[in-house]
């Protein structure tokens, strides 16, 4: 439980970290030796999916008279430390034009509440319940679980793991995200309206990217506002950083954060049952603003986000959105799919194909609370999986099977290569907290290094290399999601590294129906 858990890391106050010449080794976790464990149902992720599942079994621990023994892992410090959440409005760079509020986001009179203080609770109540969390954990011990669950979030590590090991996406389509990007400032009293939520559709990105945005006007004369990208956008030189830089107010702003979610909706959840475990909450793709009821929520709502990726376009979108939310309400003889297969990393155009994007004069992030283990990043390409793969579990004799990957120069400068010279270094662009560098190399020049004896780390092309920041991570995988290579490899880091996401993020308030 949570009083049973070793104590927390040293905080340390955030700044952005700059390109670095040390070498880190890199963590492997069969080298450690640790105690076993064995219990019944081990959670992996304590966001609202993980704590409800271990609260739901619990209860039914006490229905049915049955022991259950439950664990829940955390990878943040403490229960709630990473979590982020985020009238409708089109807006252009001159003007707005109030439109029709889709009726499943009509939440006039609720609350304005803080997710991280709802996992908080979740967490109490959780633990009165008797079950084991463990935040900051940082595999010190393995447990042996007869079920596993997946709630680790949108893209999660472990999620990915298993949807690709397991074959859980096919004949789905592919899932579709989006980053949201949240920042909380403190206004002028004579400007702040507490209860005034406003969602909005375009401005300041452009009418060929697919997006939106809000303002929650909190209490204490806080506001909360960013823009959710979705990461299906085609020219590589845009920056979702500098986007929401253009929605400043003049104000001070005193909080930053940043994080993928899911988009695809109801085509896009995977099968999510394998042997031993199951997908639940973002990482089975379930993320939906409506109501209460999964199934038939995403189903509702299901043609929505795809009717942006037809050829209706944006504005086209917005118009069927309109029709369906309002007057058919999902009820429609048809169901868009994503027929192409493409991931939102493939939608991206070469760079040769776009135009440079002039934004303002840059402002670096807000820096956030850190903890100090930074998170494993590396650049890996997956070998081909063998004929097996999948078949795990389905006889007693068959375990995980070994997956094979690389990590040689070769990897690193097939990366460089292709991301400095097709995608003008998108992730350098892209990123929300300055992760990725690519730097000036001496002696880099096109093919140099490709098959050379110098460290991986300092692999080049055309006069680039790759820098990883990895204490700058924010866990928001939008590298995981987006890097045009797809091979960026996301792994947590050891006692409950990241962000720490402080009570800037959490005043509450009554929703006023204003906006």
């Amino acid at each position: 439980m949570l009083s049973r858990c070793r104590a927390r890391p040293t905080r340390l106050v955030r700044s952005l970290h700059t390109t670095s010449s040390r070498k880190r080794d890199l963590f492997d976790p069969s080298d450690v030796d640790r105690p076993t464990d064995n219990v019944d149902v081990c959670v992996v992720g304590a966001g609202p999916a993980g704590l409800s599942a271990a609260i739901r079994l619990k209860l039914l621990e006490q229905q049915n008279g049955r022991e259950i023994c439950v664990v829940v892992l955390k990878k943040g410090a403490e229960v709630g430390s990473h979590i982020l959440s985020g009238a409708m409005r089109l807006f252009t760079n001159e003007y707005s034009l109030r439109i029709p509020q889709p009726p499943q986001m009509a939440k006039m009179g609720t609350y304005v509440v803080s997710l991280s203080r709802v996992i908080a609770w979740l967490g109490s109540i959780a633990e009165e319940l008797g079950v084991e969390v463990y935040p900051g954990f940082a595999g010190k011990m393995e447990f042996r679980a007869r079920v596993t669950l997946l709630a680790e979030g949108a893209h999660g590590s472990l999620s990915k793991e298993a949807i690709r090991r397991f074959k859980l996406r096919e004949g789905r389509d592919p899932q579709t995200y989006g980053l949201g990007l949240k920042e909380v400032w403190r206004v002028d009293p004579a400007k702040h309206e507490p209860g005034k939520v406003v969602h909005s559709m375009g401005w300041p990105l452009d009418i060929h990217t697919y997006g939106g945005g809000w303002t929650y006007h909190m209490r204490d004369g806080l506001v909360t506002l960013g823009p959710v990208v979705g990461l299906d956008y085609s020219n590589p030189y845009l920056s979702p950083y500098r986007e929401l830089q253009a929605c400043h107010p003049d104000a001070t702003r005193i909080a930053y954060g940043a994080r993928v979610l899911n988009e695809g909706g109801l085509q896009s959840v995977p099968k999510l049952n394998f042997p031993g475990g199951a997908l639940i909450g973002c990482s089975a793709g379930f993320v939906n603003v409506a109501k209460s009821w999964v199934h038939s929520d995403l189903h509702e709502v299901r043609n929505v986000c795809p009717s942006f990726n037809t050829p209706l376009g944006v504005l086209g979108g917005i118009v069927y959105s309109g029709i369906d939310t309002l007057l058919l309400r999902g009820r429609t003889p048809w169901t868009f799919r994503t027929t192409s297969g493409q991931s939102d990393a493939a939608h991206t155009h070469r760079a040769s194909k776009c135009t440079p994007i002039a934004y303002p004069l840059f402002e670096p992030p807000l820096s956030t609370d850190i903890l100090t283990s930074p998170v494993h990043l590396r650049v890996r390409r997956y070998l081909p999986a063998g004929e097996d793969a999948g078949a795990e579990g389905t006889e007693p004799s068959k375990g995980l099977a070994t997956e094979w990957w690389v990590e040689d120069t070769a990897v690193r400068w097939e990366h460089v290569h292709a991301n400095v010279e097709e995608f003008a270094g998108l992730l350098g662009r892209g990123c929300p907290a300055q992760v990725y560098e690519y730097v000036d190399a001496e002696g880099m020049g096109t093919e140099e290094g490709k098959e050379s004896e110098v460290e991986v780390e300092k692999v080049g092309w055309g006069g680039k290399r790759l820098v990883i920041n990895s204490h700058n991570c924010i866990h928001c995988k939008f590298c995981y999601v987006k890097v045009p290579t797809q091979d960026i490899t996301w792994t947590v880091p050891e006692g409950g590294g990241g962000p720490k996401y402080s009570h800037a993020f959490d005043p509450e308030v009554r929703n006023s129906g204003q906006g």
